[in-house]
């Protein structure tokens, strides 16, 4: 992964690392996150992915450190949609 946004010239926020480590983290292995890739589920279709078993939901939550990093990525990144970035939360409102 960091070959791919280092050979694409993005920005380096748009790839988050979430440690495992990291004892707020609720992922058992470190963790990757390209933020020059989203995929536009909607809720119905995440759920039916969840009723196959193509999708797990596993307890936690995200602390807030690594979701603020995850928001400067996909707004860092030249491949989001303008009009997405403007549908995310404001860091500074959290």
């Amino acid at each position: 992964m960091k070959r791919l946004i280092e050979r694409n010239r993005f920005p380096h926020e748009t790839l988050v690392y979430i440690s495992d480590s990291d004892t707020d983290n609720p992922f058992k292995k470190d963790t990757y996150i390209n933020c020059n890739e989203w995929f536009p589920y909607n809720f119905d279709e995440l759920w039916d992915m969840y009723c196959i078993g193509v999708l797990r939901i596993e307890p936690g939550l995200l602390p807030l450190h690594s979701f603020e990093q995850i928001l400067i990525g996909l707004n860092a990144s030249p491949r989001i949609e303008d009009e997405l970035k403007d549908s995310l939360p404001n860091i500074d409102d959290l």
